[in-house]
């Protein structure tokens, strides 16, 4: 029976990296299409690892890329981001929750869910919040899942898991976890509707 429903934060509750590009893009004139690859690669796992400060990541994305604007200048684009809701998820949440537990479970960065948990208070909804900069480990990677469910006193198939990213999907399923990945909020509501799971 499905006690607990498990959440990405990033693109599937709140904006993350996507949308920067626009105003990037602008600012810096340069095509949108290079902007979110500079803040991948090698330094955005270890970003959300808790291996480096928020700081030192984006000092390191400016070095590499040799743009010209300030690293405050460059947190204010994102936490603007960060401010974004998807479309239909707080009235969504708010439903499911009434009759699951529900938990995030999240890739992110230790100063970027300070500030997300202050814009949003509406996160009481969830009654855990777990992140990689805690664990150590992103939701690719053996371990994520189990401990997981240690943490939450949970076995796999009580719970859902809902991401926007397919593989990280794959790892829940290959953990025992039922998935979803996210497209949207209508999306969901049909594909939770589909397996007989309340709203």
């Amino acid at each position: 029976m499905l006690k607990t429903i498990l959440f990405d934060l990033s693109e599937t509750v709140i904006s993350g990296l996507i949308g920067i590009e626009i105003p990037l893009a602008s600012r810096l004139g340069v095509a949108e299409a290079r902007i979110l690859p500079a803040f991948g690669g090698d330094l955005l796992p270890r970003l959300c690892r808790g291996e480096l400060t928020e700081d030192q990541y984006l000092a390191l994305v400016l070095e590499r890329q040799g743009w010209e604007i300030s690293p405050d200048e460059l947190k204010q684009v994102l936490r603007g981001n960060f401010q974004r809701i998807v479309p239909g998820m707080w009235e969504l949440l708010n439903s499911l929750s009434t009759r699951y537990e529900l938990v995030v479970l999240s890739d992110h960065a230790r100063e970027w869910v300070a500030y997300i948990q202050v814009v949003h208070p509406e996160l009481v909804l969830f009654k855990r919040q777990l992140y990689s900069f805690e664990s150590g480990l992103l939701k690719s990677e053996p371990g994520t899942f189990t401990d997981a469910l240690r943490s939450l006193d949970r076995k796999a198939d009580e719970c859902l898991f809902v991401d926007d990213n397919p593989v990280n999907v794959t790892a829940a399923e290959d953990a025992g976890l039922n998935g979803i990945r996210f497209v949207g909020a209508e999306d969901l509501k049909l594909e939770l509707v589909g397996r007989g799971i309340d709203q």
